[in-house]
């Protein structure tokens, strides 16, 4: 069973009860579209008119949830939230691996080939507090979604290489984790191209069989223009070959890679809608793509409500800011899911985070939330370790502690003052 946030309010507690209860699998499925978003439930008869469905004891408990319940009307719609219905889309490097501080502060070497020695002890005692941080978030991510998708951009198996040189113990976490996968849009964008070689190569054998059936109706005197053909199709080879590319498209790839997880996601069942993406990384690829996927999607039902959630994270971000974004991130995710409409945030030039989480998830009591501006500043201003003020250390201690406290309160107990900028 996933973990979940128990302090949310979630329809999932009476799922697995009726589970337990009803052992034939007559449930109907959470979040399937087999409803309106009214709510109509009644059947269709052989004469056309509709009568009303009779109570069921195997199909009607999601009808009888607790009204304090945030997800308590008898509607797909309203299951938005429940890990069935929502998806989410991680970035890698910066965004969980510490891209940057290994390969740009440290001097890493970039090539997996040269990863063949294990860490110095100094550097594997760095990545300690770290690899813990991302195994959190991980487990948060996947406990909210069951399609929690890594995207990145590099080329296969860049992802699992760095797991396994520097981030070991989360090996397990990827391997146990059905719901978690690595996607390299890379590879999608690499088979499209293939395609288009392959039509090009097919038109190129279909001009020099022509160029030979022609010759080779004049007979023998013709055998001078039969080599003659055969320099050309040798030319027009070695000219395909060596022509440069296109230039690889960042947002186009992810958005294409967006696009194939989003429709085999959506299709668990007949019907179903698109209605809750995630998508958190440091550039603006994947915040350009996820929104692209919104803006160009067609819904084949007009009850179709498509909430998209876009983050855009700090760029190259310190090792000691990236784990503590990764812990802050583990416990706003499922409150990011659960907000019922779209959220758009820019964190990256940002030295005051919370006051735009509490903007995008109308929360003001977020906005009195501070993260010490040592981890907020990029890597090339950040102090050496030995530098580093113990205080912020203990303030964003303090930070992490105040947090779930205060999204307790706002989920159980919702706020009623209006936000306003706070300094």
């Amino acid at each position: 069973m996933q973990p979940r946030l128990q302090t949310i309010p979630s329809c999932e507690s009476v799922h697995l009860l009726g589970r337990e209860k009803h052992q034939k699998g007559v449930l109907s499925p959470v979040g399937t579209d087999d409803e309106s978003e009214d709510g109509d439930t009644g059947d269709t008869d052989a004469t056309g008119g509709r009568h009303r469905r009779r109570p069921s004891s195997s199909g009607s408990w999601h009808r009888q949830l607790s009204p304090c319940s945030v997800l308590s009307v008898a509607s797909s719609g309203r299951l938005y939230a429940e890990p069935a219905q929502t998806l989410i889309f991680l970035d890698w490097d910066d965004t969980i691996f510490p891209c940057t501080e290994l390969f740009t502060k440290r001097g890493y070497s970039r090539r997996t080939r040269d990863w063949t020695e294990p860490l110095e002890a100094d550097l594997a005692e760095d990545l300690a507090d770290w690899q813990e941080a991302a195994g959190e978030f991980l487990r948060a991510a996947c406990g909210i979604s069951d399609r929690c998708v890594i995207l990145t951009n590099s080329k296969r198996p860049w992802v699992t290489t760095c797991i396994n040189h520097f981030a070991p113990n989360l090996k397990p976490l990827i391997e146990q984790k059905p719901n978690l996968s690595i996607v390299y849009a890379s590879d999608l964008m690499k088979r499209q191209k293939t395609t288009s070689d392959w039509a090009s190569e097919k038109a190129e054998g279909l001009f020099v069989q022509s160029l030979h059936n022609f010759f080779g109706f004049f007979g023998q005197c013709a055998q001078g223009a039969q080599g003659f053909v055969t320099k050309m199709s040798e030319s027009m080879t070695a000219m395909r070959q060596n022509a440069p590319g296109p230039p690889f498209n960042c947002t186009e790839s992810k958005f294409k890679a967006m696009s194939v997880e989003a429709d085999n996601f959506y299709s668990q069942y007949q019907n179903q809608t698109w209605k809750n993406i995630i998508s958190l990384g440091d550039m603006a690829y994947e915040y350009d793509a996820v929104k692209a996927l919104s803006a160009t999607r067609v819904a084949p039902q007009s009850r179709e409500r498509l909430r998209t959630k876009s983050v855009v994270l700090l760029p190259t971000p310190s090792l000691h800011g990236l784990t503590l974004q990764l812990r802050i991130w583990s416990q706003v995710l499922p409150a990011i899911a659960r907000f019922d409409g779209d959220i758009d945030i820019d964190i990256s030039n940002n030295f005051a985070p919370f006051q735009e989480l509490a903007r995008a998830l109308q929360l003001p009591m977020l906005a009195k939330l501070q993260v010490p501006l040592t981890y907020l500043q990029p890597l090339a201003h950040w102090p050496n370790d030995h530098n580093k003020d113990f205080t912020d250390e203990i303030t964003a201690n303090e930070l992490l502690d105040q947090l779930p406290i205060l999204l307790h309160e706002a989920i159980l107990c919702p706020p009623k003052e209006t936000f306003h900028k706070i300094g």
